[in-house]
């Protein structure tokens, strides 16, 4: 089982494509620490907890994330961090690279760039902050010999801001030294909503135009860190084999039905990444007695938690391709199959582009 985890509600930025815009908030209540402890350790011992995903909110914006990924690599569950890269300053960093044992994968929010494309989206001063504890980062894992055991990542958005400059990620990516640059669309959903008229790509033939340069970017400089791009498995095969590269996609059927859990801050349960209100599962940590803003720190209650976690294995393992789901087209579109389809949008338009 893989749990994806939005640890807190909390977040020190507020960019104009927050999935979780409506959820944030500087008093969100998450659970205690002895609650993630015990969340942990019944995962693992009644559904053998394969991998954790803590996103948020801000992951570093939670009071307990240092002993939390402590206690994460102490049980020997390999970890990966999404964040916007603020918070994560030196003392953390070498907080973190004192305790790793095994693999951990950091992955920095960026969407631009460069500063001037990034800060539009997510606020004045947040690029130059988190390249400058990216870099930290790295540089203190070579010093330390724990640069094996660190797998650093950017991970950005395709959207009508970023567009023209996408290839310049490349640079980037190579100039930081890091492992992984990876690039998926844009939901539709949170505060992507509220800024739909300058963040959303009207004219998807853009979108190609702006992929194809990517790759033409990627290919000419024989990078050595892997490039994921958040479409189709059909439209990357043909891209790879077009411009010779060996890109993946992280693009699969619906969430809801690989063997994974999401739970959020406060103990809440969703079948889908993307849609968190009308998908919520029914199961839920009631008890107020087990949030960091409470006085109590009781055990957790063993019983609200196999509630929690059977609930959403089982709706998971159950559900099939036919659940019904207003994103259901865009998500499931062209996930199977060799070649490109005629019946997608995006699919007829690079089936254009791969010719050159």
């Amino acid at each position: 089982m893989n749990l994806v985890w939005d640890l807190t509600w909390k977040c020190n930025l507020r960019c104009k494509h927050c999935l979780a815009y409506d959820s944030l908030s500087e008093e969100a209540t998450e659970l205690s620490l002895a609650g993630k402890v015990e969340l942990i350790d019944y995962a693992i011992s009644q559904y053998g907890l394969k991998q954790v995903h803590l996103i948020g909110g801000e992951p570093f914006a939670s009071s307990d994330i240092m002993q939390l990924l402590h206690y994460l690599q102490f049980r020997r569950i390999p970890t990966t961090v999404v964040t916007n890269g603020t918070l994560l300053d030196e003392t953390r960093a070498e907080y973190i690279l004192s305790k790793i044992e095994l693999p951990i994968k950091i992955v920095f929010s960026l969407d631009g760039p460069d500063a001037a494309t990034n800060d539009a989206i997510r606020g004045a001063g947040v690029y130059d902050r988190c390249i400058a504890n990216l870099a930290f980062l790295l540089k203190l894992a070579d010093s330390l010999g724990k640069r094996a055991l660190l797998r650093v990542s950017i991970a950005g958005t395709f959207n009508a801001i970023n567009l023209s400059c996408l290839q310049s990620y490349v640079h980037l990516a190579e100039g930081l030294g890091v492992d992984e640059l990876s690039i998926g669309e844009l939901a539709e959903s949170g505060n992507a909503v509220n800024n739909y008229d300058t963040l959303i790509i009207r004219d998807k033939s853009e979108l190609v135009s702006a992929v194809r340069s990517l790759y033409r970017a990627y290919a000419s400089r024989s990078c050595t860190y892997r490039l994921i791009i958040d479409l189709p498995p059909r439209i990357i095969r043909q891209l790879n084999e077009t411009y010779k590269v060996n890109s993946i996609t992280q693009s699969a059927p619906c969430s809801v039905l690989r063997n994974s859990v999401r739970i959020d801050g406060n103990g809440s349960l969703y079948k889908c990444k993307y849609i968190r209100v009308s998908n919520r599962i029914s199961a839920t940590v009631k008890s107020k007695d087990y949030y960091v803003n409470d006085a109590s720190y009781a055990d957790f209650p063993t019983d609200e938690l196999r509630c929690l976690i059977a609930t959403s294995y089982e709706a998971n393992r159950n559900l099939t391709k036919d659940i019904e789901c207003e994103y259901a087209k865009s998500c499931l579109s062209c996930l199977d199959g060799e070649g490109l389809s005629n019946s997608c949008e995006l699919c007829v338009l690079f089936a254009e582009c791969t010719r050159y």
